[in-house]
């Protein structure tokens, strides 16, 4: 059984050698080939439940849905070209924008990402270098200057655990730095190669719902580690990405690694886990897809194991998503639900209000809509 390993077992050789027994390998070309061939039914693993039409509202349009949190009965979304953050309800009507663009105490001048902690909304800005805390409500609460760059912080206890994404500040070359309440550093983790480019398509920390664990994966890595309120790391999960996967070492030379690197294959900056399923996607033959890992088997799967399914359409067309341990939430990019059949999945999904009955109203609605989120059960 996995588990999270808090850091008072973290030392020594000899608990260092027991922990990387523990550790689950799983072999890409494997998953692709569809395993022993015989193709499986998905909703074994995700039931489709309800799909959420997102409010369209002139005063605060989406134009990029780079985030969502859901928190029943609400939904944050983060649109990184505006630097807003929404918050709906369950049902997709806008409630209110949190936050604010400026200088001033509580504003920021980008929204680099944010996390729901208990009560609180707390908001990274990279430009403005600070981290800010928010009620639910939209209130601001107060702020934390930091002197880092980064791509994604993570409340952990009182503390904070800041994603550089290759910080290649020569005072600061780690990759992850933990920062107590008052944004100051306490101390840093994988020192990475200061030379190499910063590709926001690849490596992730997330913080998962549920069971409340931390998961690393460093730039184009293929080790999955769980990471503690000390800043240890455990490694969970080691992804055998075969002959094409990127390898550092042998890509010294930057010029032709920018010019091939989406030939590779590589793990993405897509990752979601709860006690019962991992959700990943990896880039392979210029193409991303979906690993799908049920801890009832610990076998990675694809889509080439499953049978052809609406389910398989909504993963494949993802732009982001968001898992509890009942429900996987995957908002889809809107080439996908324009189309005629998407629409027949869409309608067939949707509680309709009263008002909206006949079919040019219900395809009005979801084309002009903010997006599309629809809802699994996690079996």
């Amino acid at each position: 059984m996995i588990f999270f390993l808090s850091s008072c077992i973290a030392g020594g050789e000899q608990e260092q050698q027991l922990l990387e027994q523990d550790v689950r390998e799983f072999d890409l070309k494997t998953a692709i080939d569809g395993g022993n061939g015989k193709k499986k039914d998905i909703r074994e693993h995700l039931k489709m439940k309800e799909s959420v039409i997102l409010e369209f509202n002139e005063d605060y349009p989406i134009q990029n849905i780079h985030k969502i949190v859901v928190q029943e009965p609400y939904i944050f979304i983060l649109d990184n070209v505006q630097n807003y953050l929404y918050l709906y309800d369950d049902q997709g009507e806008f409630i209110r924008q949190i936050g604010s663009l400026g200088n001033g105490p509580g504003e920021y001048l980008d929204m680099t990402d944010f996390e729901i902690s208990g009560k609180e909304i707390i908001v990274f800005s990279n430009a403005s270098r600070k981290i800010l805390h928010f009620n639910i409500t939209g209130s601001f609460i107060k702020e934390i200057p930091i002197i880092f760059h980064g791509a994604s912080v993570v409340p952990i206890d009182s503390n904070y655990l800041l994603w550089t994404q290759n910080n290649v500040s020569p005072q600061i070359p780690y990759d992850l730095i933990l920062m107590n309440s008052s944004g100051e550093m306490i101390r840093g983790e994988q020192k990475l190669n200061p030379g190499f480019p910063s590709i926001t398509s690849s490596g992730f920390l997330v913080r998962n719902a549920v069971p409340g664990n931390i998961r690393y994966l460093k730039m184009f890595g293929h080790e999955i580690y769980g990471v503690d309120e000390n800043l240890n790391m455990v490694p969970f999960y080691r992804i055998n990405l075969g002959a094409t996967g990127i390898d550092l070492q042998k890509n010294v030379n930057i010029e032709n690694f920018l010019f091939s690197f989406h030939e590779k294959t590589f793990l993405s900056d897509m990752y979601w886990e709860n006690s019962s399923l991992i959700l990943l996607y990896f880039h392979h033959d210029l193409r991303r897809n979906f690993g799908l890992i049920p801890k009832s088997d610990w076998q990675m799967h694809t889509e080439s194991w499953y049978e052809d399914h609406a389910i398989l359409d909504i993963l494949r067309s993802i732009k982001t998503g968001y898992m509890t341990e009942e429900n996987l939430y995957i908002c889809s990019n809107p080439g996908y639900y324009q189309s005629e059949s998407s629409f027949e999945l869409i309608d067939s999904m949707t509680l309709w209000n009263a008002s909206v009955i006949s079919l040019e109203a219900k395809k009005e609605l979801i084309e002009n809509s903010n997006g599309v989120i629809f809802k699994f059960s996690v079996l």
